[in-house]
């Protein structure tokens, strides 16, 4: 059988994780091989952007973005988009001004600056910052200063949660520094992680 178009409706969704992965590759390999257009409909982001070429993601019935899996995980058009591919930290923002090519952030987070492709918005409510692009480093030298709330070692990463100011940012940290709840700590983004959402 050789169909011009498949349709995978959650082929996966009911094994164990490393049998899903190793399932993954497969289903991407053979598709490619055989050159056959592939519908994959799944919940599961990673896999998702580890299988797709372009993604469409739908919220009740409509169609909110399509893009292949590095444009819509790095710049989504809005935090719906941003937190269903993947984690996503979103943060009130009080104001904002522009500096330069970016702009100055305020929030219950203190400050922060953007200089991702989304600065063009004319207002900002919402800035967003992936757990994996958030750098904890101990001590206070002068940057954003926050406290561990709570810490889950997951094997190859932590998983913190860091009270900033009124706010709580999750980082996922993959250095083999031992984070305890309390531990004062400095939040480090680089600004073209600090995506901005109306």
């Amino acid at each position: 059988v050789e169909p011009r178009v498949l349709l995978l409706d959650e082929p996966l969704s009911n094994l164990d994780a490393k049998l899903r992965s190793d399932l993954r590759s497969e289903i991407r390999r053979v598709c490619k091989q055989a050159g056959t257009t592939t519908i994959y409909v799944t919940h599961d982001q990673k896999e998702a952007l580890a299988i797709a070429d372009r993604i469409a993601v739908l919220r009740s019935g409509r169609v909110c973005q399509v893009g292949n899996p590095y444009e819509l995980y790095e710049n989504p058009v809005d935090t719906f988009v941003a937190g269903f591919l993947g984690e996503v930290n979103l943060l009130s923002c009080t104001s904002s001004h522009r500096k330069g090519a970016g702009r100055d952030l305020l929030g219950g987070f203190g400050s922060l600056e953007s200089r991702h492709q989304s600065v063009s918005l004319e207002s900002v409510n919402t800035i967003g910052i992936r757990p994996e692009r958030v750098q904890v480093r101990r001590g206070v030298t002068g940057g954003a200063t926050g406290v561990v709330d709570s810490a889950m070692f997951l094997g190859e990463s932590q998983q913190l949660v860091v009270r900033l100011g009124n706010e709580r940012l999750k980082a996922t940290v993959v250095d083999r520094e031992s984070w305890r709840e309390g531990d004062r700590c400095e939040i480090v983004v680089d600004p073209t992680d600090v995506m901005c959402f109306t």
